[in-house]
């Protein structure tokens, strides 16, 4: 081969991009297409015009090499801000309301639920009350008792059943359990409100929060914790953008892009970096390359600078830090929600209540 070797193929062909001999195609800092054959680069069609050059970012000079220092509020934001807010404030809201159910239902009828409720002692009802709670359209009903267990000790608490379970005086046998302490109800009739639950039902119920806190933790955290190591270690280069996909997931009636660029490491093996956005043209607009953080020990986990640069730059102590990112308050409403929630849900599986 010699230095004026080049492959007959146009830039508006519908091979680009191509692969050839293994080797994918890739634009020079001339705008002239090339590959990499033997370790030489091998411009294709170079008797047509470049292509537009595209400019270089100025923050590329400035940034320091690795490891690379970041404030507290400059980690927080990449671990919480590297998703898409509308994903984060769908996948927040979905497991936040079902956990509430879960609060609810589930942490109320685990009493009920456990398997070592015995016999022991005898009760009278005392009292019946209707409470505001139904289960498909039937009232539950309060029923209080008082009565002496098997060793001749005072016992009383109240229990909850349909209408008509029980009448007032009737003597009725006892259920004692230890559960989170001594748990005692009526026979027949349930510790908590809600009652029991069957595995389909505690399965239904707990999808709701699992679905939602999935959502979360892959589309914010686990980009979060990639990110922040390869802008902590990661080396950096320049990439050219390569092509659009749509990804098929609809956010607020509006489609989410995947961008993909294309970079080549020192060793001249060219790979892709990608980010996903509901904004392409605001990452497009103005014909610059991309700064790319990649792993030097596996360059295909890479990140584009431009998914997190709007709210992130560097200091005169060259620390990372971050200004306001709305995907910061949307994971602490979150966070605080949802950890107050776990809180309920402990209580009441300890208490049988629904409520504190």
């Amino acid at each position: 081969m010699s230095d004026d070797f080049h492959f007959d193929i146009k830039r508006n062909s519908n091979d680009f991009p191509a692969f050839i001999e293994g080797k994918r195609v890739g634009i020079n800092e001339q705008g002239r297409h090339f590959v990499t054959i033997g370790g030489r680069k091998w411009v294709l069609d170079p008797n047509e015009q470049p292509l537009e050059t595209a400019s270089d970012p100025v923050q590329f000079q400035i940034l320091p090499p690795p490891p690379r220092q970041m404030t507290l509020i400059g980690k927080l934001s990449l671990l919480w801000g590297s998703g898409i807010t509308g994903l984060l404030l769908f996948g927040s809201i979905f497991a936040c309301i079902g956990m509430i159910f879960a609060c609810l239902f589930v942490g109320a009828g685990a009493v009920d639920t456990y398997s070592t409720w015995r016999e022991n002692g005898t009760a009278n009802v005392t009292t019946i009350e209707a409470s505001n709670f139904s289960v498909n359209d039937n009232t539950v009903f309060a029923y209080s008792f008082s009565g002496r267990d098997g060793n001749g000790n005072v016992v009383s608490g109240t229990s909850y059943a349909y209408a008509d379970q029980f009448v007032e005086g009737q003597t009725v046998a006892l259920e004692h359990a230890d559960f989170f302490g001594e748990k005692w109800k009526l026979e027949g009739a349930n510790f908590s409100m809600c009652g029991g639950f069957e595995n389909f039902a505690l399965i239904f119920i707990f999808i709701f929060p699992i679905v939602g806190t999935c959502i979360v933790f892959f589309g914010t955290i686990l980009p979060g914790l990639k990110h922040s190591s390869l802008v902590t270690y990661g080396e950096l280069t320049l990439a050219s953008f390569l092509r659009q996909e749509s990804t098929g997931t609809r956010i607020n009636k509006r489609t989410v892009q995947k961008l993909v660029f294309l970079f080549e490491t020192p060793d001249g093996e060219q790979y892709e970096a990608s980010f996903k956005t509901l904004d392409p043209e605001k990452f497009l607009s103005d014909n610059s390359r991309k700064i790319v953080f990649y792993n030097p020990d596996n360059p295909k986990k890479s990140m584009v600078w431009d998914s997190v640069a709007s709210t992130m730059k560097y200091d005169e102590f060259q620390q990372l830090f971050t200004g306001f990112t709305a995907n910061i308050p949307v994971f602490l409403v979150f966070f605080t929600v949802f950890c107050f929630e776990i809180v309920w849900f402990c209580n009441n599986v300890m208490t049988g209540k629904m409520f504190f």
